[in-house]
């Protein structure tokens, strides 16, 4: 390359034309290492921590590793992929400690990950797609621990996963209601995980927490039922209640007394409703009751 002064961004620039005009993923690759090594062969450079110089940097290593890896993609033998795969995480690696915020940080994991899936290593695969979620705005990584845990092979790892998602349950921008149904899935799943692994007293635990998030929504549709005056949507959040109820409390007594008898005094004489896929009415209900 052409002796300049020493601005990075200069050599990125040449680096850049060069690349473009690259036949192969190698040439490419070869383009951007130069500025990484003039930088390396600068003392000024690699004291540097300049937003431009990091950001040159960053740059130079995730060409180099995205270059190598459109090789990775053509090369057959075992030894020679993993060679090469080897230096395409090393670069991404690089790019890391030169990323100025989340989205860059998230942007050089997730290509590391797609490199591990080629690899096919799922152990860190999975590892860094952890990596890519602890770079998420709270308010998504609910979602993102579940679709991991939903991928890993290892029970045990699964319900740690589920477990981290568990702790964003209340940092979503959502509703009230809709954190509780959040809660109550996650709830469900590690029921599940746990009961396969026979870890009962974590089973326990969860029975327990997902006994009391049903109450906890439950009392909070009641209390939107008590507010709602449109008759459309009281209906519907009726039916939610009557689903949850059937389906988590069809032995508490004391709940399908209380829950009748505020459905009763919704419900004109003659009037019908069918909620959760039974029919009710005033009479109906009488004669609930009177079997309770």
């Amino acid at each position: 390359m052409p002796q300049h002064p020493n601005d990075i961004l200069h050599y990125y620039r040449l680096a850049s034309q060069q690349a473009a005009l690259a036949q192969t993923p190698e040439e490419e690759a070869a383009a951007y290492r130069q500025v990484v090594d003039f930088c390396e062969d600068s003392r000024v450079c690699r004291l540097d921590d300049s937003i431009k110089r990091n950001s040159v940097m960053f740059w130079s290593y995730n060409n180099i590793g995205d270059a190598l890896l459109k090789k990775g993609r053509s090369l057959l033998g075992f030894k020679a992929a993993s060679k090469n795969y080897a230096e395409v995480l090393h670069s991404y690696d690089q790019a890391l400690h030169s990323a100025r915020d989340a989205a860059e940080k998230i942007s050089t994991l997730n290509k590391m990950a797609q490199t591990y899936r080629l690899m096919g290593d799922k152990e860190n695969w999975i590892k860094t797609e952890e990596k890519v979620i602890e770079n998420l705005a709270d308010s998504f990584k609910r979602p993102a621990y579940l679709k991991l845990a939903e991928q890993a092979d290892d029970l045990s790892l699964a319900a740690a996963l589920t477990e981290k998602a568990l702790d964003y349950v209340l940092a979503e921008t959502v509703s009230l209601r809709q954190k509780f149904r959040n809660l109550l899935d996650i709830c469900s799943r590690l029921e599940k995980l746990y009961r396969r692994l026979k870890d009962g007293r974590n089973r326990t635990r969860l029975l327990e927490l997902k006994r009391k998030t049903v109450r906890l929504l439950m009392s909070a549709l009641e209390n939107k039922i008590i507010r709602e005056t449109d008759s459309r949507r009281k209906y519907v959040l009726y039916d939610e209640l009557m689903r949850l109820g059937n389906h988590y409390l069809e032995d508490d007594r004391l709940w399908k007394v209380q829950i009748l008898q505020l459905l009763k005094s919704e419900l004109a004489e003659g009037e019908v409703w069918h909620l959760d896929g039974t029919k009710y009415s005033r009479k109906i209900i009488d004669k609930m009751l009177r079997k309770i």
